[in-house]
């Protein structure tokens, strides 16, 4: 793969490290001024509806996460070190690899294993590491960093949760084929059968549904989910940062630079941008057939 055309130092050197948060905040701004200024829609588009043009800036920004953790994990599993020896080198090669990563992330994510090499020490030069922090801090020596040791824990956290988000591939699938999904429902309703006293009441009109047939199970599930762009959002800079740290580490050893812009991450502010802001975040309605 690499030769005098192609390597991985123009790779480091010319990767978009903030393509992620440019594109979350570019439709952030967007879904924003739409709501500032509803009409100021396109005079070009037919029977226009402002539903479902900020619909579109949600399902945009939907997308753009699974696409940044999908992007996060291919970077990491083609850094990944071969017995115990990582080389930068190789990215280009490993990432064009066909390769399907799908259960390794599940397994990580229900605590299964999957990213076990993230705790094996790596060597550099003369230098011993875990791969986790070389993958994200390379070999800058932030011993005397007292906000370090937390940075790392919560890189895992962030890992996890993402994991956790991509490791149901229904909906994602349904985005990339076919835009298979449609709005559905309004509201979701329970009742005491013997009072008819209301118990739940969720509003469900800023949601979206897909249908899923496992064919195995013989089972056919109408999936609705809410959106949440403002978690969405968050959880995109989070994996960008992650991206930009992991490319903007070797650029700067590639370059030989003294200084480099990398990020440290708090576990509370990790919290704050995963947590969800809809008491109910989907549901599920399963029919055997």
């Amino acid at each position: 793969m690499e030769n005098d055309m192609i390597n991985a130092k123009e790779f480091y050197l010319g990767f978009q490290a903030d393509y992620y948060a440019y594109r979350a905040l570019r439709l952030k701004k967007e879904m924003d001024a739409l709501k500032e200024n509803p009409t100021s829609f396109p005079l070009e588009i037919f029977d226009y509806s402002l539903e479902d043009h900020l619909r579109s800036i949600k399902i945009d920004i939907r997308q753009t996460y699974f696409q940044a953790i999908e992007t996060l994990f291919e970077l990491i599993f083609s850094l990944r070190p071969v017995d115990g020896v990582v080389n930068d080198s190789r990215i280009l090669k490993n990432l064009v690899k066909k390769k399907d990563h799908y259960w390794d992330i599940r397994s990580f994510a229900e605590g299964k294993g999957g990213l076990d090499f993230l705790d094996q020490e790596v060597t550099q030069g003369d230098a011993k590491i875990k791969t986790l922090q070389y993958l994200f801090y390379g070999l800058l020596d932030l011993r005397d960093n007292k906000d370090f040791p937390e940075s790392l824990e919560a890189i895992v956290k962030i890992l996890k949760i993402v994991a956790n988000d991509l490791s149901d591939r229904r909906e994602y699938n349904c985005y990339k084929h076919g835009l298979r999904i449609f709005p559905h429902a309004d509201m979701f309703q329970v009742h005491n059968s013997a009072t008819g006293a209301e118990i739940l009441n969720w509003d469900l009109k800023d949601s979206m549904t897909f249908v899923h047939e496992d064919e195995k199970e013989k089972v056919l599930s109408v999936v609705t989910k809410m959106f949440d762009p403002e978690r969405d959002i968050n959880m995109i800079c989070l994996c960008n940062n992650l991206i930009s740290n992991l490319i903007m580490i070797r650029r700067r050893e590639l370059k030989k630079e003294k200084k480099v812009g990398i990020i440290l991450f708090k576990l509370d502010e990790v919290e704050k941008c995963s947590k969800h802001h809809s008491v109910c975040t989907y549901l599920t309605f399963s029919l055997g057939h």
